[in-house]
């Protein structure tokens, strides 16, 4: 069986549309073949359907508890904003998540970093995974999806922000992460200016999620992107780094103002590639110096979200087009390759 997401569409009032395709196209068994057709107003309504094979109780080391975990998080977000999430599902995700987060406590370090293997690494918490961590629970605290221990929560927080450069900046620190948990972060070239932009994010998210308003206790991180950004010229920063700064920017200045973030947005823009089977999408992809299965989706996220927050003055067509091209991807469980976004 094979399923195909051949396009979604934003009709509005009495407009139509026309989807042609040529079965040939497809390798069929001569006389078995079947179509079934489904249409909704809801872009991931057969999340639901596909609920047992999406969602699955996280499990293994630190890292590969994380890369289950996530995905959760984000599926009961969406379902909870969207007034899908029911009193029967919440229960089976918040034993998920509370099953996850007793396995995760164990890689945990006494001052609040976690890796992969727990105080079994001699080198200490790392800082992405313990970025990708506090993010996690941020969202999982924000939507009151599940108990989260707030002052061990708030322990990562001070600690992660503590271990900042004297210019803002971060830099790995603790076990080596496997190269897929990360998707377009693998092998890449400015690897301090997306970590202190993951960094960032996952601080801004922690701050909501504590109703901390420190603004100026991110002011060195955020002053370093945009200095970094400026000397290096956007120009010559590479796609996934470019996207990742641009959202973490976003965040930390929610009105979308800055001559900064208007040239980051020119630059992205320029970058946009039409999909070319002339469906609809647009999306952008790695370059070439990054090799990941899921970077595409990943930096196609990111865009997205960063626009998203930038609503009032960005595209609406550019927008339900990036949401086209990802919604595409989808497979067969309603999920995406392997990525945190």
């Amino acid at each position: 069986m094979q399923e195909v997401v051949l396009d979604s569409f934003i009709l509005k009032n009495n407009q139509s549309e026309s989807v042609h395709f040529n079965l040939d196209d497809f390798k069929i068994v001569p006389h078995s073949d079947q179509i079934y057709v489904k249409i909704t107003g809801d872009t991931f309504f057969s999340v639901l359907n596909n609920f047992d094979n999406l969602i699955r109780q996280p499990t293994g080391c630190g890292e590969q508890n994380m890369i289950r975990m996530a995905p959760l998080v984000s599926v009961a977000v969406y379902l909870k904003a969207t007034g899908q999430l029911t009193r029967e599902l919440k229960v089976r995700i918040e034993k998920h998540l509370l099953a996850g987060y007793q396995n995760q406590q164990k890689f945990m370090h006494s001052d609040g970093l976690y890796s992969i293997w727990g105080r079994k690494d001699e080198q200490g918490g790392g800082t992405w995974l313990s970025a990708y961590v506090l993010r996690t629970y941020a969202d999982i605290l924000l939507n009151d999806l599940a108990t989260v221990d707030v002052e061990k929560f708030n322990l990562t927080y001070m600690t992660l922000k503590s271990i900042a450069n004297s210019d803002g900046s971060y830099r790995h620190r603790g076990p080596k992460l496997r190269n897929s948990a990360f998707g377009a972060r693998r092998n890449v070239p400015d690897d301090n200016l997306v970590l202190s932009s993951f960094v960032l994010i996952a601080l801004l998210k922690a701050e909501r999620a504590l109703n901390e308003h420190l603004k100026s206790s991110n002011d060195r991180t955020v002053n370093y992107l945009v200095n970094e950004l400026i000397k290096t010229k956007p120009k010559q920063v590479n796609t996934y780094a470019l996207a990742l700064s641009l959202y973490a920017l976003n965040m930390a200045n929610e009105s979308g103002s800055g001559e900064l973030i208007e040239q980051l947005e020119q630059e992205i823009d320029g970058r946009q590639v039409s999909e070319s089977n002339g469906r609809r999408g647009v999306y952008w992809r790695t370059d070439e110096r990054i090799e990941s299965a899921s970077a595409d989706l990943e930096i196609t996220g990111y865009v997205l979200l960063g626009k998203a927050m930038r609503s009032r003055k960005s595209n609406p067509r550019q927008i339900e087009s990036i949401a086209a091209w990802l919604n595409s991807k989808r497979n067969a469980n309603d999920g995406f390759y392997s990525t945190q976004v």
